[in-house]
């Protein structure tokens, strides 16, 4: 019998009907400053719709993302943010879970909503700024 391996690529299409939220900005060694409400606002909105309890797990997180983006650390990546009634999961356990395959029945009454952040840090210049780029979505469920 056939086992799928999921990885990061198979939660890359995004969710029908919505849209992605893009947030850009120039960062230099005594300047951050990026505004990431609109994105997490769709997390927060996310974690109120479908966590009965736990919800608090998205700032968790998020924060370590963010700590990392003000402390110039953070380098491109993908993150996942999988919400389900007992709270939110992050990438490593999406993936664990769905390569234990204990979910594989019925994947979208595990997960009720995953979502994707994409980070894209550009080149540091000479005098030591950078763009980074953050793109929020949700995506598909795969099964």
């Amino acid at each position: 019998m056939y086992q799928k391996f999921y990885t990061p690529d198979e939660f890359k299409e995004i969710y029908s009907g919505t849209k992605s939220i893009e947030e850009e900005a120039h960062i230099t060694n005594d300047n951050f400053c990026i505004n990431y409400s609109s994105s997490l606002s769709a997390l927060i909105h996310e974690a109120g719709r479908w966590c009965e309890y736990h919800a608090s797990d998205l700032f968790i997180d998020y924060s370590i993302i963010m700590d990392k983006l003000k402390s110039g650390n953070l380098e491109s990546n993908s993150y996942l943010f999988g919400f389900r009634q007992s709270g939110v999961d992050h990438k490593e356990f999406i993936l664990n879970t769905y390569n234990r395959h204990c979910i594989t029945r019925c994947p979208s009454e595990y997960y009720r909503a995953i979502w994707r952040l994409d980070v894209e840090v550009g080149e540091r210049e000479s005098y030591g700024s950078y763009t980074v780029k953050l793109t929020t979505y949700r995506v598909q469920i795969p099964y």
